[in-house]
């Protein structure tokens, strides 16, 4: 009976079969959320080499830093939603 209730007890939830499908589902969160940390990484790169970038400009008067820079911007900008909105899209 005590091999039994510690293989599965619905009850509680405790047994090793319920243990192990709570312990999958805690899994897949920890790998969207490493998914979506990769991507927030990326995207905030790259909205600060955009900052850099348009602080040079603004220093050099070059207009095409000021167009890298609004392209840096738009870039993170697309890692910051896709980290928010399918953190797993881009998963490599």
């Amino acid at each position: 009976m005590t091999i039994a209730r510690t293989d599965s007890e619905p009850a509680t939830g405790e047994g090793r079969k319920e243990l192990a499908d709570r312990a999958k589902q805690a899994e897949a969160l920890r790998d969207k959320a490493l998914a979506a940390d990769h991507n927030f990484e990326i995207g905030s790169s790259a909205f600060q080499l955009g900052i850099v970038l348009a602080s040079a400009a603004v220093i050099t008067g070059a207009l095409w830093l000021a167009f890298a820079a609004g392209g840096l911007g738009l870039v993170g900008a697309a890692f910051a939603v896709l980290g928010w909105a399918a953190p797993m899209a881009l998963h490599w």
